[in-house]
């Protein structure tokens, strides 16, 4: 999720099961650190954008932009949400991963859908039908964000939660590199096609699309108030 003038980014290996408690620094110990961290954001804000789309969703590229310019945090990952159909002509684990061997891509939007009609029309029975199974998810933004130290984690986190993304976490990963993710409960997730059999009339998927639409909106007013709160937060926090 890059633009030609930004900054790239990649899903982070650093959501490892192997964690680690995040280590007690002093001195030049702290030093350290710090410049290990700065030789990883470098690292990692060079590396080409492994995404699907390949760039920053417009809508964060401001938030991203604002993140990355301060020294204490820089993001390995985001997305600003997406209404998306995907379809399978083998298993399809419902929340599982979103893009893997044997599912297609039918659909994917940043934005609400404008013309319901002609969504219902272009994923209607003809469509549906030709799937083994077919789901329409709603995912709300998230950001993956890598903070210098864990007591900067820790207050990062706090920007997240009283922003409403109330799933936000801390990851301690390996050598530990504290990770914030910011993610909201706005998912949606439902099956359109079971096992080849159509579960859902147009109208229905009419009602979803609407649904999906609702949440877009208020997910878009998410990022807004996520941004207002950044903007203080690092203004506040700067050295």
């Amino acid at each position: 999720m890059d633009l030609s003038t930004q900054t790239p980014f990649h899903w982070s290996s650093d959501f490892a099961s192997n964690t680690t408690e995040f280590p007690v620094t002093n001195g030049n110990s702290s030093q350290n650190h710090q410049k290990q961290f700065f030789n990883e954001k470098k690292q990692t804000l060079s590396k080409m954008d492994k995404s699907v789309k390949g760039e920053i969703d417009a809508p964060i590229v401001p938030l991203v932009e604002m993140i990355n310019a301060s020294d204490q945090y820089y993001t390995t990952s985001s997305c600003s949400g997406r209404i998306i159909v995907t379809a399978s002509s083998g298993d399809q684990e419902i929340g599982g991963p979103v893009v893997k061997k044997g599912t297609d891509w039918q659909f994917v939007s940043h934005d609400p859908i404008d013309d319901v009609d002609q969504f219902v029309k272009t994923f209607g029975e003809a469509v549906l039908k030709g799937h083994n199974s077919m789901i329409i998810k709603f995912e709300p933004v998230i950001f993956h964000i890598r903070a210098s130290d864990i007591e900067s984690a820790r207050t990062l986190l706090q920007v997240g939660l009283q922003s409403g993304f109330r799933n936000s976490v801390i990851v301690l990963a390996s050598k530990g590199r504290a990770t914030v993710a910011f993610r909201s409960t706005a998912a949606m997730e439902v099956p359109l096609v079971i096992d080849g059999d159509l579960v859902v009339g147009e109208e229905y998927l009419r009602q979803l699309v609407k649904v999906a639409n609702r949440k877009m909106v208020a997910n878009m007013q998410a990022i807004v108030r996520l941004q207002t709160a950044m903007e203080r937060f690092l203004q506040i926090s700067k050295p």
